[in-house]
């Protein structure tokens, strides 16, 4: 199963930079087992080999941070959306996700640790005055997208007024994020 903290890891280019410099075969091998499981979904050996090939991967990535957590490395975890069978990056317009549906926590900056502040704070364009870390998530769940994606998620609106709302304001703005509110 995947798990981690979904805000704190690497950028994406560097962690498909790190991957395709020392992980391609791995890749390709990733992709092969999924083909695999797809075939044989109730093949438990099967999901250990391929949790295997993601430990080796993972450290190497986890080599590339300085903050603690479990960061949750996107890149590896998801590599069918930025890899292609052969383990080379698929082309940008080809990397991301369809579509991100969620409902990401509503927690106030200042319940977090001094770390994840610091982090969040030097990491995300979004993370403004006294800010709620569901902006954050906006931010992190458009990164990921492709440029045709759609992201959806059930969120306060308090971010249209609120002055921690400015950084997530000013990027829908600049990138015109926004195509519905409900």
């Amino acid at each position: 199963f995947i798990h981690g903290d979904s805000l704190l890891d690497l950028p994406l280019v560097r962690q498909m930079a790190l991957i395709q410099e020392h992980h391609a075969q791995d890749i390709a091998q990733l992709q092969k087992m999924r083909a695999d499981y797809f075939r044989d979904p109730f093949n438990p050996d099967l999901l250990n080999e391929m949790e295997a090939v993601k430990a080796k991967v993972r450290e190497t990535l986890k080599s590339e941070v300085n903050f603690d957590g479990e960061p949750l490395f996107f890149a590896l975890e998801f590599f069918y959306v930025y890899f292609d069978e052969n383990g080379a990056s698929l082309t940008e317009d080809q990397q991301g996700f369809d579509g991100i549906i969620g409902n990401p926590p509503y927690e106030r900056v200042q319940q977090l640790s001094q770390p994840d502040r610091k982090f969040y704070n030097q990491h995300y364009e979004t993370a403004t005055q006294n800010y709620d870390i569901y902006v954050l998530f906006v931010e992190r769940g458009m990164q990921l997208l492709k440029d045709s994606g759609r992201l959806i998620y059930i969120q306060p609106n308090k971010f249209f007024n609120a002055d921690y709302g400015k950084g997530l304001r000013r990027m829908i703005s600049q990138n015109q994020w926004l195509h519905s509110l409900l």
